[in-house]
């Protein structure tokens, strides 16, 4: 599976404030910035599985997702998982005075790169629009490869093509400790039910699960992960963990209500035959673990001991 990782640093033009969760209003003033500038259907169109210009739309693409039926996996779900995972490198609430930089973390997933130059103009429109009651404008100061650090954006609006190569992992040393830090919540769900700790085993199912299906949505490709390996993880011991439960919400104006956004962060220990684990857990610290990953939940860093 391909995976572009970007490096998105934005200066503060005058004050800004973000109230709450960061990721929360990135992402919406993203999606909201990119439908006002592509969506030709009028604003109040909020369901493009009726659109006749899905397939070609890239706000509906991009943001929406909606299950087209002509895709392998997730035959039965109105909407695929998104072909990104933001996540902002800093907590809120939080104010920047005129000049602060702040950063994202901003992945795409296979063919969805041809949609990064929409994705960018999106967050110049943003930023020029403004964030919060204060509208506290912004600019992309500068977008780096999340792999090397390389400039691949120019303030002049230039994107640099020839460095935009997917992220290579590197494989850590076999060692048969590994600590698992949750940086933003992250939700679980086993058989309906919201997991309020750290398991080995679904923390593999869902990586996997995960996996194998944004390879086959936006990779045309299989994953090529067993059952084998869901089942060796059940072998892996949890030795500590030290957790802490946190519940936000948000409203979605596709669904009319507000949505809960909620999990565990802190760290896990877990402990055994780690190999045929390390390539796995190394990958989700580009995809993200369970539940909002779009908004930057269930972030993780994975140290090998």
């Amino acid at each position: 599976m391909e995976i572009y990782p970007f490096l998105f640093e934005f200066e503060a033009i005058t004050p800004v404030s973000f109230m709450n969760y960061p990721g929360i209003t990135l992402r919406g003033g993203m999606g909201m910035s990119m439908k006002r500038a592509l969506c030709v259907m009028g604003k109040d169109r909020d369901d493009c599985r009726s659109c006749i210009l899905s397939n070609t739309c890239a706000y509906a693409r991009v943001f929406e997702s909606p299950n087209d039926k002509n895709k392998r996996a997730m035959k039965k779900a109105t909407h695929y998982p998104h072909p990104f995972v933001m996540t902002p490198l800093f907590e809120g609430p939080v104010n920047y005075d005129k000049g602060d930089i702040f950063r994202l973390s901003f992945n795409l997933f296979g063919n969805s790169i041809k949609d990064l130059q929409y994705i960018i103009h999106s967050f110049i429109k943003f930023g020029e629009t403004g964030i919060g009651k204060e509208r506290g404008k912004f600019r992309i100061s500068g977008i780096l490869h999340g792999n090397d650090l390389v400039p691949v954006y120019s303030d002049s609006g230039d994107i640099d093509y020839t460095r935009l190569k997917p992220l290579t992992i590197n494989t850590p040393p076999v060692l048969n400790k590994v600590e698992i830090e949750f940086k933003t919540p992250c939700r679980i769900q086993k058989k309906g039910r919201v997991l309020k700790n750290a398991d080995f085993s679904e923390i593999i199912k869902n990586i996997v699960r995960r996996k194998e299906n944004l390879s086959a949505l936006y990779c045309e490709t299989l994953a090529g992960c067993s059952k084998d390996l869901i089942s060796k993880a059940s072998e892996i011991r949890k030795v500590s963990e030290n957790l802490k439960w946190q519940q936000l919400s948000r409203y979605s104006k596709r669904q009319g209500n507000r949505m809960p956004l909620e999990g565990f962060t802190g760290t896990a220990v877990f402990e055994g035959d780690l190999t045929p684990f390390h390539e796995l857990l190394k990958f989700s610290e580009y995809i993200n673990i369970g539940k909002n990953s779009s908004f930057g939940f269930g972030a993780v860093n994975v140290q090998f001991r």
